[in-house]
């Protein structure tokens, strides 16, 4: 996997010592090429086998962005606040579903812990536990932890577009749910001095509303261990970068119609050990299709464009001969829809 450091000029600004003062500088605007431009108002919307925050289905939504903290480090990472995790929590309005792991954008990172590898943690939790929102006091915070995954400091991708930097993360087996649920990053287990940064949505700085539409479905947890809303803390009404990639009905969701215009099959042959056909179809003409594979370690491994595609079904061949054995995830982007599978490859 390619390992990309990116520097940031340091501003100076004094931090402010206690929670209620937490201050974010403006935002760093982060190219979106590669994302497909969503037009649902759902709160929380399903493209196919792919959850995400509000933002990301948001037409006004400024996002995506990288925002600093004063004192150092990131909103949407670990900072001089102490801030221990940051996670997105899903509304699941589908049932039951399995859910496989999580793309997650990383944008910036600092290694500064000398010569030991450092490593963050990616976990799917419920959301049962007790956390401050603006309204206050609630009890849908992240809570019990189910399943979590290690990613070592040097694995972190921090490509410079979605198309490059994203990463499919997989958890070691699927997590069953059919309750609202969340996907946290816990930076609190990288080194002194490491510094990774998340891709979020944004918030104008006038005032709100921000990308995220008032749904305070992105949390951070405290050096204290309290959880809080990115908006009750930081005044920030955002989502983070950070969509489950999940497993539906047994029927398949292709099955039950278009979403956001776009159906997406099952390759054929799957388990495939040479070339795998990808049909896709389109309910209208879509410009700029394109096709990306991600190996289990996040990494980007393929990327086929399709370019400008009438309506009706497509197919794709991708030679995976050179591949190693292992479970793959393929995404498609067409327009407002992006759908994401599982492909499975064997040697």
């Amino acid at each position: 996997m390619k390992i990309i450091y990116t520097l940031i000029v340091a501003i100076a600004v004094t931090s402010a010592v206690n929670a209620q003062t937490k201050v974010a500088l403006p935002s760093i605007p982060v190219s979106k090429a590669g994302i497909s431009s969503m037009t649902s108002s759902d709160r929380l919307i399903l493209v196919a086998d792919t959850l995400v925050g509000p933002s990301w289905s948001n037409p006004s939504a400024i996002g995506p962005t990288l925002i600093p903290a004063a004192g150092g480090g990131y909103v949407s990472g670990n900072n001089s606040y102490g801030d221990k995790q940051k996670a997105q929590a899903f509304m699941n309005a589908h049932g039951a579903i399995l859910v496989d792991g999580a793309i997650v954008w990383f944008r910036l990172k600092q290694h500064d812990a000398g010569a030991t590898e450092s490593k963050i943690q990616i976990s799917e939790c419920n959301l049962d536990g007790p956390g401050t929102t603006l309204a206050g006091h609630v009890l849908n915070a992240p809570g019990t932890v189910n399943s979590v995954r290690d990613i070592l400091f040097s694995e972190i991708d921090t490509g410079g577009t979605y198309a490059t930097g994203a990463q499919a993360i997989l958890f070691t087996a699927p997590v069953s749910t059919s309750s609202n649920f969340a996907i946290s990053v816990n930076f609190s287990t990288l080194g002194a001095g490491d510094t990774v940064g998340l891709v979020s949505s944004s918030q104008p700085h006038a005032g709100p509303p921000g990308d995220a539409m008032g749904t305070e479905l992105a949390w951070e947890q405290w050096n204290t261990n309290a959880w809080h809303t990115l908006r009750e803390s930081w005044g920030e009404d955002i989502d983070l970068f950070i969509w489950a990639l999940i497993e539906d009905t047994p029927a398949g969701i292709e099955e039950n119609g278009y979403i956001n215009g776009v159906k997406l099959f099952q390759n054929q042959p799957n388990p495939v050990n040479g070339t795998a056909a990808i049909t896709y179809e389109l309910q209208n003409a879509v410009n700029n299709v394109s096709v990306m594979l991600f190996d289990a370690t996040g990494k980007l491994v393929r990327t086929l464009d399709e370019g400008n595609k009438t309506s009706g079904k497509h197919t794709v061949n991708v030679d995976v001969s050179g591949l190693n054995a292992g479970i793959y995830y393929y995404a498609l982007t067409a327009g407002s829809g992006r759908i994401a599978k599982k492909m499975i490859i064997t040697k």
